[in-house]
């Protein structure tokens, strides 16, 4: 659920703001709602990953309930690996970008938003639907889940 509302409510939010309200916000609004957002995603982003593993502390596969014959959980967890790194560097990123009005700018617009901005949103709608196909499908999880989503 943490990942669900980390992806689906805040980084959507975000990038919403990034891509959108420029021109609606032109005093630096949206850029500061965006960093929130986004902000905001990474920490419930960490919290969904790591509790997993602290839950599944004494598993012989911490913070994968087991790996299964159908490669599920398996592509859970490894898109799962792929979007925290993604999802960890792209503020990094961030961090050492050129003034907006610099020659290179285009470098740090393309990296950031074009190539891993939006391999993170349709990495984490694959792996959101993932983890919900992994869910007990009478339990409270996903019907939480399927209320978020909505």
């Amino acid at each position: 659920t943490f990942m669900t509302v980390a992806w689906l409510a805040l980084a959507m939010s975000g990038a919403f703001f990034a891509a959108w309200m420029k021109p609606v916000l032109p005093n630096g609004e949206w850029f500061i709602a965006h960093r929130i957002l986004m902000a905001g995603s990474l920490i419930v982003g960490l919290l969904g990953f790591i509790l997993p593993f602290v839950a599944h502390a004494r598993s012989p596969t911490p913070g994968i309930i087991s790996f299964s014959s159908d490669g599920k959980n398996t592509a859970h967890f490894v898109i799962g690996i792929i979007i925290m790194c993604l999802h960890i560097a792209n503020p990094i990123i961030a961090v050492f970008r050129c003034n907006p009005k610099g020659e290179k700018r285009w470098i740090f617009n393309l990296s950031h938003a074009h190539i891993i901005g939006y391999a993170l949103l349709v990495l984490s709608f694959i792996n959101i639907a993932l983890g919900a196909h992994l869910l007990d499908r009478g339990s409270f999880e996903i019907a939480g889940f399927y209320i978020v989503f909505i």
